[in-house]
């Protein structure tokens, strides 16, 4: 019972951090000035990104659940493994079941804590200029020379305060918790440190990391995002995963 109550625990911290997100999605972050001749946010606003929110989502979390069942439920029950490393049906749902927290733990973390350095941070986007619709009479204040959102005519206040949530990447730090998670839990299923040098473990475990860094790599190419956003984005979201992986299970 005691056991049973804690996951129960878990899934309530999950789901707790994922309406925090929401709140701190919704909140209007801080607002850095900034200059009208840095050229690093003077870049076109994309209407229409290489990777949405919602495909960033099914990429990292979806994609993951996926996997994670069937190779648990389907895959699994069919290898040829020893006596000794064979579940029965009933211990295949229980890793499952620590599969799904440790995901949710990764997601869950990466999301809150990017959201709330968002909104801390308040970093400019390098398409900022061409969301703010800058007045035409605008200068840079002096004696310091930097404006502020105050000198922006953009009509849509969400377009706007998104301008100011460049730091840390959102789509790096999910793509990243999501799929390194299934990263460390394939090398963890797969043996990946069992010291026999079979490549071919290693192109599978590389298969979503290589998937998070596109599409980590697509914000920059959508000038969402600087280099350093992304960067520290993926490093914060390899961190929530490997974290959220050794809470559940044992070190490779």
């Amino acid at each position: 019972k005691r056991q049973l109550f804690s996951y129960i625990t878990d899934y309530l911290v999950i789901f707790i951090s994922v309406a925090a997100f929401g709140a701190l999605d919704r909140a209007d972050p801080h607002h850095q000035p900034f200059s009208l001749k840095d050229i690093n946010i003077q870049y076109p606003y994309a209407l229409d990104e290489r990777v949405s929110a919602a495909q960033a989502g099914v990429i990292a979390v979806l994609f993951p659940l996926v996997v994670l069942v069937l190779w648990t439920l389907a895959v699994e029950g069919r290898l040829p493994l020893p006596a000794k490393r064979r579940l029965r049906f009933i211990e295949r749902l229980w890793e499952l079941n620590l599969a799904i927290l440790s995901l949710g733990l990764a997601v869950g973390i990466a999301l809150v804590a990017t959201n709330a350095l968002k909104n801390t941070v308040g970093r400019p986007r390098p398409d900022l200029l061409s969301r703010c619709v800058v007045r035409a009479d605008s200068a840079d204040a002096s004696p310091f020379g930097l404006s502020t959102s105050e000198i922006c005519t953009q009509t849509d206040a969400a377009v706007l305060r998104d301008g100011f949530k460049s730091f840390p990447s959102g789509h790096s730090s999910i793509s990243f918790s999501g799929l390194g998670l299934l990263a460390f839990w394939l090398a963890g299923k797969l043996r990946l440190m069992d010291g026999r040098g079979h490549i071919w473990k290693v192109v599978v475990v590389m298969i979503p990391i290589a998937a998070a860094t596109l599409v980590a790599v697509s914000r920059i190419m959508d000038k969402r995002h600087h280099a350093f956003d992304v960067l520290f984005g993926s490093a914060l979201g390899i961190i929530c995963a490997w974290v959220a992986y050794r809470q559940y299970f044992p070190s490779l």
